[in-house]
C-alpha cells in the first residue's frame, strides 16, 4: 500500500502526513510580506483599524506545556487576547496580524513554533465573520494567492473530539465549519443556550484536514488545561456582543498549494 493510499484510510491532519510535507514549497517572507499587504488593503477598505502587538505575552498562560517562556524575558506570545480586547475602548472593528508561539513536538511548514495569525474582531454574531474569510479569501485570490480556494465549495460537520477534526469522510475538497464543541474544547464565549460558539473552518480533502482558522464570539477561555497565570484581569472584560476569527496565515497560502497536490494525485 502506497503512502497516498494509506493517507487516504486515516484522513488525519495534513500536518502529519510526511508525503504530503514533501510536496509542499514553503512560504518565502517575500510571499508572507505580499500576502499582509494585500490583507491590510482590504480590512482597511472595510474601514478595520490595526492593532499592533508585541510578541510578548502580557498575560501568561500555562496550556498543555505548550507555551515557551524565555529566561529573564517572558512568555513569547501564544494568544492574542485577552491583551487585544483593550483596543475595543478605542476602535469598533479591528485586526492584527501577529507571530503565536508553540512548543511543537513535531515541527514543519504546516506546524511551526513560529508562525503569524490574521485576527479579525468587529460587533455581531460569529456568522458575521465569515464574510470577512471570505473577503481575504477572494482579495488574495485576486492577486494570485488562493485563485484554487477561493472557488472551492463551503460545508458544514460536527466537531469529532476523537480526531480533532470534522467528523464524516469528505471525498470533494472544500472547505468544512465544524461546531458543537462542548466547554473542554472551546476557547470562546458560550451562547445564551450555554452552547460553545467555537467554530473552526478546516480544509478538506480525500487524503484529511487542515485546520486554517477558528471564530466564535469574544470571551475567556472555558477549556480548563488553560489556566492564566495571574488573575483575570478585571479591567480586561470581554464583550460579548463581539466576535472574532483568527486565521493562520501560513497555513492558508500553503493550503493553496495542497489544492494543486491533492488534484494532481487524484488523476
Amino acid at each position: 500500500m502506497s503512502s497516498v493510499q494509506r493517507s487516504r484510510n486515516h484522513r488525519g491532519c495534513l500536518s502529519e502526513e510526511p508525503w504530503l510535507i514533501a510536496k509542499l514549497q514553503d512560504i518565502t517572507p517575500f510571499q508572507l510580506g505580499k500576502a499582509t499587504t494585500y490583507i491590510r488593503e482590504f480590512l482597511f477598505s472595510m474601514n478595520f483599524d490595526e492593532v499592533v502587538l508585541s510578541p510578548l505575552e502580557t498575560h501568561p498562560i500555562s496550556y498543555q506545556n505548550n507555551t515557551i517562556d524565555i529566561e529573564e524575558i517572558g512568555q513569547l506570545r501564544f494568544n492574542t487576547e485577552p491583551e487585544i480586547w483593550e483596543s475595543s475602548n478605542f476602535s469598533n472593528r479591528y485586526y492584527s496580524i501577529s507571530p503565536l508561539f508553540r512548543k511543537e513536538l513535531i515541527v514543519n511548514c504546516l506546524r511551526r513554533s513560529a508562525f503569524f495569525i490574521v485576527d479579525v474582531y468587529q460587533p455581531g454574531t460569529p456568522d458575521t465573520m465569515l464574510s470577512i474569510f471570505h473577503g481575504i479569501l477572494s482579495k488574495l485570490g485576486d492577486k494570485g494567492f488562493t485563485q484554487k480556494l477561493s472557488t472551492l465549495p463551503f460545508g458544514t460537520a460536527r466537531y469529532d473530539p476523537s480526531n480533532d477534526g470534522p467528523s464524516g469522510r469528505f471525498e470533494e475538497t472544500q472547505w468544512v465549519i465544524t461546531s458543537g464543541y462542548d466547554e473542554g474544547h472551546s476557547f470562546f464565549e458560550v451562547d445564551e443556550h450555554g452552547h460553545s460558539t467555537r467554530r473552526e473552518i478546516f480544509l478538506v480533502t480525500r487524503f484529511g484536514f487542515l485546520e486554517v482558522g477558528v471564530l466564535g464570539i469574544t470571551g475567556w477561555n472555558r477549556n480548563r488545561q488553560y489556566i492564566m497565570r495571574e488573575p483575570k484581569d478585571n479591567e480586561i472584560i470581554p464583550d460579548l456582543g463581539r466576535s472574532g476569527i483568527c486565521i493562520g496565515l501560513e497555513r492558508l497560502l500553503l493550503a493553496e498549494q495542497i489544492v494543486s497536490i491533492v488534484r494532481t494525485s487524484d488523476e
